[in-house]
């Protein structure tokens, strides 16, 4: 019965090095394909044809026409906006993102849920635009900016200079003796 025992104990310990051997991820060849279906470089767009995007907050004013709003809204966001509508009149975009309605935060409520019952009234939206930045304008901006601050740094230093002589010449006045009075009358008895 030891015996069997043992042996049992054995083919046990064969079985724990079995599946030891055989773990999951061990072989090389899934972990491969693994990595192959799961990066995201495949995703990925090269860095020529990312766009830089800026966000711009938006305010306008839709005014419902024959009581259309004239756009389509998942939550807050525009996802259509139908040709001749109030959406297109009031200049609102695909994409733009509705943050308040008559000054009420959209994140608290929905856009739907702010809107006034009369619909008569006018609708002030503010709204957060993504646009494409042109990296050429977006540098001669900048360097339009640089050259601005370099100007208005330059001018404070000239002003700090002139303002430096003039306190100069003001400590060398303090600085000199100070010279006696002559008065009319000195001047007359000396002469």
């Amino acid at each position: 019965d030891d015996d069997d025992d043992d042996d049992d104990d054995d083919d046990d310990d064969d079985d724990d090095e079995d599946e030891d051997d055989a773990a999951p991820g061990d072989d090389g060849e899934e972990d491969e394909e693994g990595d192959e279906d799961g990066a995201d470089e495949d995703d990925e767009l090269p860095a020529a044809e990312m766009k830089k995007m800026k966000k711009r907050n938006v305010t306008l004013t839709l005014e419902r026409i024959d009581g259309s709003l004239g756009i389509a809204v998942a939550g807050n966001q525009v996802t259509a906006v139908h040709k001749n509508g109030a959406g297109e009149a009031a200049g609102l975009e695909i994409g733009d993102l509705i943050t308040e309605v008559n000054g009420k935060d959209t994140h608290l409520d929905t856009f739907g849920s702010l809107l006034p019952k009369d619909k008569t009234k006018p609708i002030k939206l503010r709204v957060v635009r993504l646009f494409e930045i042109d990296p050429e304008a977006e540098a001669e901006a900048k360097a339009e900016r640089a050259a601005k601050k370099a100007e208005r740094e330059a001018a404070l230093a000239a002003a700090a200079e002139e303002e430096g002589e003039a306190a100069e010449v003001e400590a060398e006045d303090d600085d000199a003796p100070p010279q006696a009075e002559t008065t009319v009358e000195e001047v007359a008895a000396g002469s």
